[in-house]
Formats: structure tokens, sequence, C-alpha cells
């Protein structure tokens, strides 16, 4: 079985992992090894640790996350007359932008121009994929100065300035966060291509990009036959086949291209082909159909295979494992702790470093080196054995106390969360301090009212509802001036609110919210260890 046989077999590593999931055949070795080394190198990434593909998949979970991030940090009801229709639209990938946008609208019930449908219909925009002006997305007037920095998820940038977004929005972020996921998920439905496992998807992709390739050749031989070989061969022009895909031919041999360019660079370069051509042929409006709507030539390996989780190769490299194990008896053997080849492999798929674990070699903890682990054994730690060597609970703790400051106020007291119910109360109350209605501070009485009465029962509390409020209580008049805040309140009781709704029962025992409060900072990233504390307390 030569290099030769291999390609000739197998053109990309999808079909070998496809082949090697779908049938009873035995494999050479070193093709399972090709496909979970692939696996292994690829493994996607880690943003839904710890959850399995079924629930990462379903739209409602991503889409309910997303609707009550809005309604909670904007106070935006993003309701929808269908959940299913909306989800059958954003998978699809025959839909023009502009199809789906009409669609949504109404679906969303923002057809029309008022200040609530035009900030819905910007929502909208932006999981879709359309660049949207930040000034327009939140209408705030310390978003003004950000009028020209737009969001666009479909942007190769887009990476390059989230952190300069980050900045800006601070808390609000969390907003693009979860409206990412949405057009995330979108990307990941039209990846899998509605198949079970990944590689099935990743071959219909070959399939497709060989199938449109046949039609843009004939093409270009019929309505463009001088561009041919420059538009197809040449390595030093941006935007043509060669620099799309990355490669090209000399000497009958494939040379990498020094720099690839963008899908919508292709797109361009293939319309400046045909220009000022009347062209009717039926494989030219399939191929402007295409372009449209995006699909035209889809390539295998692109910048939206970095939305794949972990867990869609891990369901692969199970099968593959599986399937192997029938006929390589090796995968199957137990080692001494009862651990298979198989069961290691995918430990090893599964497995990071947790961030708060830091440097394994202790061997220089005592000697002021910089080293926190603590470890249960001394035994070698690998991915199988982690959690019995290593003591997690202890090292994280261990990780956030080596930083944790000591309070100016109160001397050898070590600082409080951020989110504790103690500190969160304690920038309320100095925010309300500040409050004057007519340049006259609030009475001490008012002050408590307007902190049990608003605070205790909203997450974000606005002057808009402060004032409300004072006018409804009867307060102050409509007439009267509120002053000494900046904007909104900035502080709130978001985590006593939480836990209200969490532990209505509870809600009393202060000291064991904040120690939950405390314990969530600690192993938050880890929710098995989260768990077990609770669970022992």
């Amino acid at each position: 079985f030569t290099d030769k046989d291999y390609h000739k077999t197998f053109p990309t590593i999808y079909h070998l992992r496809k082949a090697l999931i779908s049938g009873d055949e035995k494999f050479d070795v070193r093709l399972v090894y090709l496909a979970l080394h692939n696996i292994l190198k690829h493994r996607g990434h880690f943003l839904f640790e710890g959850q399995e593909m079924e629930n990462i998949s379903k739209f409602s979970e991503v889409f309910f996350q997303m609707q009550r991030t809005l309604n909670e940090e904007l106070e935006i009801d993003l309701a929808c007359t269908s959940l299913p229709e909306v989800e059958e639209i954003l998978s699809s990938r025959r839909m023009s932008r502009t199809e789906k946008k009409k669609r949504l609208y109404s679906l969303f019930s923002c057809e029309d121009k008022t200040p609530e449908s035009k900030q819905k219909q910007v929502f909208i925009n932006l999981f879709i994929g359309s660049p949207v002006q930040l000034a327009v997305l939140f209408p705030d007037e310390s978003f003004e100065d950000s009028e020209n920095l737009k969001i666009d998820f479909s942007s190769s940038r887009f990476e390059e300035e989230y952190d300069l977004l980050t900045n800006i929005l601070e808390d609000k972020i969390v907003c693009i966060d979860h409206l990412k996921l949405i057009y995330d998920w979108a990307l990941l439905a039209d990846i899998r291509k509605g198949f079970r496992f990944l590689s099935e998807g990743k071959v219909e992709i070959y399939e497709k990009h060989k199938h449109d390739l046949r039609i843009l050749k004939n093409l270009v031989k019929k309505f463009a036959p001088g561009s041919y070989k420059q538009f197809f061969a040449d390595a030093s022009r941006n935007g043509n086949y060669a620099s799309f895909i990355g490669m090209t031919k000399k000497n009958n041999k494939k040379v990498p291209v020094a720099k690839r360019c963008k899908t919508e660079d292709f797109y361009k370069q293939i319309n400046a082909l045909f220009k000022n051509q009347k062209i009717e042929h039926e494989d030219f409006v399939y191929m402007q159909s295409e372009i449209e709507s995006g699909t035209f030539m889809p390539r295998q390996v692109s910048k939206e295979n970095s939305v794949i989780p972990y867990q869609m190769h891990l369901e692969e490299l199970r099968e593959i494992l599986k399937n192997a194990g029938k006929y390589l008896k090796f995968l199957e053997n137990l080692d001494d702790e009862g651990v298979s080849l198989s069961q290691k492999i995918e430990q090893l798929m599964k497995f990071r470093i947790p961030y708060y674990v830091g440097p394994l070699n202790d061997a220089h903890k005592d000697k002021g080196g910089n080293c926190w682990i603590v470890k249960r054994t001394p035994d070698q730690i690998r991915p199988w054995n982690f959690s019995k060597v290593v003591d997690i609970e202890k090292t994280a703790e261990g990780f956030i106390t080596r930083m944790t400051n000591k309070c100016t106020y109160l001397v050898g007291a070590d600082v409080l969360p951020k989110n504790s119910l103690l500190y969160s109360e304690y920038m309320v109350l100095n925010e309300l301090n500040n409050l004057r209605i007519n340049g006259e501070p609030i009475t001490v009485k008012l002050k408590q009212q307007i902190f049990n009465e608003l605070f205790k029962k909203i997450k974000k509390v606005t002057q808009k509802k402060l004032k409300s409020y004072l006018i409804n209580e009867g307060h102050i008049e409509k007439t009267d001036e509120i002053s000494g805040i900046d904007g909104d309140f900035k502080a709130s009781l978001t985590s006593l609110i939480d836990f209200q709704e969490i532990l209505p029962k509870k809600i009393e025992n202060l000291e064991m919210i904040e120690n939950l409060i405390r314990w969530i900072v600690l192993f938050g990233e880890d929710k098995k260890i989260l768990k077990k504390r609770i669970e022992d307390y």
C-alpha cells in the first residue's frame, strides 16, 4: 500500500476517517494511526468543555441562552413566533442573507420602523453574519466615539478586534458572545450538513467543490478563455483559484502558494472574469446563485473550522476506536491499572491541563520555585491518571489564594470576590450615596427603600427605572432633576437576585451563599470540582 495508492483511495484525510467509521472492513494499522493522529492534532475548541455533542448542537439551548442574556443585560425581549422556523432559516445556505433577514424580521415581529423593532433588526443582522456598527447595536452615548467600529462575525478581522471590543463594552461583551454563539451554531450546522459525523459533511464539501470547479472551468473556457491559465495556475495573483486553495502545480508537482486569499476576494475575481457579459447559461445562473449565498466551491480547510468543538471530533474518534478494536486487539488490552489503550487515547483527546494547575514539576516547590501543585502520589502524571495523582481542589485553591490581595480596610483579611453579596452591597450603597434630587442628597430612609425595592429585585437599575419608581411612589415630580450618577447605575445585586431564584428557601443563610460565590470563583472553570465541593458542604 503505497502513498500513491493512499491518495487515490482517500483524496483527503476526511475520506479516510469516513471509511474507518463506516464499515467493518479491516484497515492497515498505519491508516488507523493517520486518522487518529489527525483528530488529535486538530481536535477543536474547548468552549463547551464537559458537555455532550447532543446538547451543543441543540439550537434551542443556544437560542435561549442568547435570549436570556439580552433580556438581563439590555432589557430586550428577542422573542420569536416559531423557533423551529428560525432554526431552519439560520441553517440554510441556499437562502441569501436578504431573504433570511426578511423572513426573520417577520418571525421576530420587527418589520416596522419603531425604535424597538430597529434594534431587534440590528441583532438579527449580526447573528446572520451581516456587519453592524457598534454605535447602532448599543445606542448609548458612551459608544458614540466608536461609531466607525463595526462588528462582523463573518469577517476574518473579528478575532483581532475582539480585545478592543472587550475594552469598550466591558460587561456588555457577554451580549456579543451569545450572539456569536448563534452565528457559530449556523456555521456548525452547515459544516455537518445534517450528518452525524464531521467527516461525512467534509466529504460532501469536497464533492461539491469538485462539482463546482468543473462548472467554473467550463464557464471560463467558454466565456473567458484568455484568462484560463492566469486564473487557475498563476501563483503570483491574489484572488485566483491557486491562491484560493493555497496550491498550484509546477512541473506536474503540487507547490504551496505563499498566501491564501479570502473567499470574498475569490468571488470578486470570478465576477471580474465575466464582467460586461450578458450570460444566460444555466451553469452561470447556478454559479451566481451559489456565490450570492456564499456556498460556491466550499473549502474543507477554512476559518469556519474554528467553530468546531472537540466533542464533534471525539464522536469520530470513539467510533474509529470501536471499529478498529475488533481486529486490532491491542487497543482493548488492559494495563496494570485496568485502562485500555483505546481509553488512554480518548482521555488524551479530552484532556487539557487546567489553567489553575500550573507547572507539573514540583521538585523545586519548597525551594522558592514557581509551583503550587498539590500531589496525592509521586507517580508520573498522565491524562488518564491526572485526578488520582493531583489533588485538584487544593491545587485550584492554592492558585487563587497565592494571588489574592489583602483588604485595605481590615488588616490581614483577604479581599472579597467581586460578586460577593457584601462587596456588591457596598458598591451599590457607594453609588446611592452620591444620588441627588434637585441637588440635594436623599434621606437614609429613601436610600434604603430604593435599595430594597429596586436593587434587590432588578439586576440592571437604569436612571429611567429609578425616576419612574420615584415618581410612582410620590417622592419626586416629573420636572425634578436626578443627578450624582453617571448615566445608569454600574453596580448591582445580581448575585443576590440569582440566588433568590436558585435557593429561595436558603437566601437568609448569607454565610453559605458567600461560600458558594467563593467556590464559583475558585472552581468555576471545572464544574466537577464545584459540584463535589457543594455536595460535600
